[in-house]
């Protein structure tokens, strides 16, 4: 009622913008107390031209203005007889002019009643909101697994290896240790404590047979072995590779040491479940016969 009385007055641009924004602030009683900066910026005009152009609605009667100490100023639309009659719009009722005063900073909504607003406002029913529904309880859940690397390993894991019990092994140098570890982690192959026993029980048969620990690891890394073994040692020795004891090559042996060393092959062979060959028996005889 208020907005559709608004539109057939004729007067200035500025003025019609600013009772055209009260208009559409106010209630259905026409009163409302918007503030002059938010009227100047709906009708992008300066807060003096919104001043002057209230001080003109004011003057012309169709604002009505009371002040309210500390609060905004109560703004209450107004519409003379020789405006109303000339646009052919009926005047509003003396209840719809004179409504009560208000309490709160902000309009409330109220009930329109039927005489007054024949044309009600269609109710808009706001769009439902679409969000991501909860997933059910009972529906299968998606379980990433850690992935594996070509080992079979997840990742992450054997990062920081076990650490090793070293005390199977015989007397051995740091030296000669760490430069053995470099040489197998050089050809990809970890030492772990299966193959660390292993070695321990090679190692301590070489040094039975005359050979010390530190000598027999540094042959296997001269022939490039990974692993090691006493009787790889003693083939290597009879194609003239080395020598028991101090790792030469090159030297002679006598027929005692000869007997010793075939001696040495024939108990690993037993160590390791294989059948000593003939010389090896024959010569284990004679080195016991002879010791």
């Amino acid at each position: 009622m208020i907005m559709s009385a608004c539109w057939p007055l004729q007067m200035p641009p500025c003025q019609k913008a600013v009772l055209v924004s009260l208009a559409d602030n106010a209630n259905d009683q026409g009163v409302c107390w918007p503030s002059v900066a938010s009227v100047s910026e709906r009708v992008c005009l300066s807060d003096r031209s919104v001043q002057r152009s209230i001080a003109w609605l004011i003057a012309e009667g169709y604002l009505k203005v009371s002040d309210r100490p500390g609060r905004s100023t109560v703004y209450q639309i107004l519409f003379p007889k020789k405006s109303v009659l000339a646009a052919g719009v009926p005047a509003p009722t003396p209840d719809c002019v004179s409504p009560p005063p208000p309490t709160d900073s902000h309009p409330r909504p109220t009930v329109t009643p039927d005489c007054v607003s024949p044309h009600p406002r269609p109710t808009v029913t706001p769009p439902p909101t679409v969000g991501h529904p909860t997933p059910d309880t009972q529906s299968p859940r998606t379980v990433i697994e850690p992935k594996g690397n070509r080992k079979g390993t997840a990742i992450g894991e054997g990062a920081r290896a076990p650490a090793l019990d070293l005390s199977p092994l015989p007397a051995i140098t740091p030296r000669v240790w760490s430069d053995y570890l470099l040489h197998r982690k050089r050809k990809r192959a970890p030492l772990t404590q299966t193959a660390l026993d292993n070695l321990a029980a090679e190692l301590h048969l070489a040094v039975a047979g005359g050979w010390t620990a530190d000598a027999a690891l540094a042959e296997a890394m001269q022939f490039g072995w990974t692993g090691f073994r006493f009787d790889w040692l003693l083939r290597a020795a009879d194609r003239g590779g080395s020598a028991p004891g101090a790792g030469q090559r090159g030297r002679r042996e006598t027929p005692a040491q000869e007997r010793r060393q075939s001696f040495m092959a024939g108990m690993a062979d037993l160590a390791h479940g294989r059948e000593a060959s003939n010389a090896a028996r024959s010569s284990s005889t004679e080195f016991v016969d002879a010791g």
